[in-house]
């Protein structure tokens, strides 16, 4: 006997089969929300600046990268914007212990700032002057 996932029920409309998608991506909102817990947590945990350097824990590594390239396609980023992703990302600027996490969070916020919105944003906050 073969095994598989069931088929959708046939009157489920196509949008709420999509209703996880970030845009038109096979990402997930539900990924992105874990991926952006588990880095306030690493930053709300790592907050002491004089903490010693320290790599990346290589999956939160690998997923932030999937952040990065995401960012790359600018339909998109109005989806990201939803989730205050410039707000929390300002957060990881403060953070000197992992130099590989400021770098990922640099681009990813450099690739954001194709948005007049997030611009703005970036434009209002004093983290950034």
């Amino acid at each position: 006997m073969c095994t598989r996932n069931p088929s959708p029920p046939p009157d489920l409309s196509d949008e709420l089969q999509h209703a996880d998608n970030i845009g038109d991506t096979a990402y997930s909102k539900r990924w992105l929300f874990s991926l952006l817990m588990d880095l306030l947590k690493l930053i709300k945990s790592n907050s002491d600046k004089n903490e010693p350097i320290e790599e990346l824990d290589a999956d939160l590594e690998e997923r932030l990268c999937c952040l990065w390239d995401l960012t790359v396609n600018h339909d998109v980023l109005p989806y990201l914007e939803e989730f205050n992703l410039v707000s929390i990302l300002s957060e990881v600027l403060n953070c000197e212990r992992f130099p590989r996490l400021l770098e990922i969070c640099v681009g990813v916020l450099a690739n954001m700032a194709y948005s007049t919105s997030a611009c703005q944003k970036m434009s209002d906050d004093e983290t950034f002057m």
